[in-house]
């Protein structure tokens, strides 16, 4: 640690002092004015305003996707990749898709009550 340090040290120029480090902005000109509590107060609370664009005012709201459907997709996909060359860690990695798919449906069910199964229709 203290060979670390020394080599450090060592690294940092003799001729450069703190002085010279807290004031190494001290040649560059102040362009911003000096403003007065109330101007700044003012810019604070300045509003821009912006007009709303097509997308900020449209609220897209996604038709809902049944597992059925997301399965039978990767399905496709699984097809149309066994056809092409050079596909097969794509095709793997549909797997994962599909398990990730296959949870949210199990997870989705509802558990029957245990009278269901003793009821005739």
């Amino acid at each position: 640690m203290e060979q670390l340090f020394i080599e450090v040290t060592n690294r940092i120029p003799v001729e450069q002092t703190i002085d010279d480090y807290l004031a190494i902005d001290s040649d560059v000109p102040d362009t911003r004015e000096d403003m007065s509590t109330e101007q700044i107060v003012a810019a604070v609370q300045e509003t821009v305003e912006v007009e709303p664009t097509e997308d900020d005012t449209e609220d897209p709201t996604l038709p809902p996707v049944s597992a059925k459907s997301a399965l039978k997709a990767v399905e496709t996909l699984r097809l149309f990749l066994l056809q092409q060359e050079n596909c097969s860690t794509l095709v793997n990695g549909l797997d994962g898709y599909e398990s990730q798919i296959q949870n949210i449906a199990t997870n989705s069910l509802k558990q029957k009550k245990i009278t269901s199964f003793f009821t005739t229709n």
